[in-house]
């Protein structure tokens, strides 16, 4: 009985460890990357232009 609630709490564990470690690949800060400088340029072109997005 000890020792099934131990390896219950076990999974338990693995399980929610593993779904709150954030596992984002190298491809996917460059591309957040590559968007963030995106939408910065364009708000300085919008700028400079005296444009407004509408």
């Amino acid at each position: 009985m000890v020792q099934s609630m131990f390896l219950q709490k076990q999974i338990k564990d693995s399980y929610m460890e593993m779904f709150s470690n954030s596992i984002l690949s190298k491809s996917i800060y460059e591309r957040a990357h590559y968007e963030q400088q995106l939408i910065e340029q364009i708000r300085n072109d919008l700028k400079s232009f005296d444009l407004i997005l509408r």
